[in-house]
């Protein structure tokens, strides 16, 4: 079920990590599955668009249509469509 929970720290190490992320590019995998099992907060949900995607779109970083793989509560898909973009 948790097989892809690296992805997070893959993409923290190229957008960075941000404070508000709640774990930086030493949290484990290990450590992000205890989260889960105990029932803490999802790491990477700061109840608003991820900062650096916020970076990323004004520094016109952010082209055509948009997936959001694995978007969670959907806030960074819902900051781009109120953007204009087309987002799946």
């Amino acid at each position: 079920m948790f097989q892809n929970a690296n992805y997070f720290l893959n993409f923290s190490k190229l957008l960075g990590a941000t404070r508000e992320s709640k774990v930086d590019n030493s949290t484990s995998q290990e450590q992000i599955l205890q989260m889960y099992k105990l029932g803490h907060e999802i790491p990477w949900d700061v109840r608003k668009p991820q900062p650096a995607l916020e970076d990323a779109e004004a520094e016109g970083l952010v082209k055509g249509v948009v997936l959001d793989a694995g978007c969670g509560f959907g806030d960074n898909g819902i900051y781009l469509a109120k953007k204009g973009y087309t987002v799946v």
